[in-house]
């Protein structure tokens, strides 16, 4: 039974980068949900104590929701490279050896 290949360097640099970038946009939508929903919390508050409270600030706050949006629609592709980057490797990987753990070369 021949021993399954390790991946190369190039792979596993990928691997890493394509994870690294998964969690980078997985962290800043974190930060940019919690920052967003600060800022509606304080325009609510605002509301609720002054009748004539300025809301001239929701643009910013639509703003605010489509850099969200965005951030989302990212690491919805960022996982899908990933995954797909994965299922690469896992099918050349079957490639290179018969389904009987025999080398296929």
């Amino acid at each position: 039974m021949a021993e399954a290949k390790r991946p190369s360097s190039i792979q596993l640099m990928v691997d890493w980068r394509l994870r690294s970038d998964v969690e980078h946009t997985r962290k800043a939508i974190i930060h940019r949900a919690r920052s967003l929903a600060e800022r509606l919390n304080r325009m609510a508050d605002g509301l609720e104590s002054d009748v004539n409270f300025g809301i001239n600030t929701v643009g910013e706050l639509q703003g605010n929701g489509v850099e969200l949006d965005t951030w989302c629609a990212k690491l919805g592709y960022q996982r899908d490279m990933l995954k797909d980057f994965e299922q690469a490797l896992a099918h050349d990987a079957k490639e290179r050896t018969g389904a009987d753990g025999t080398h296929a070369g």
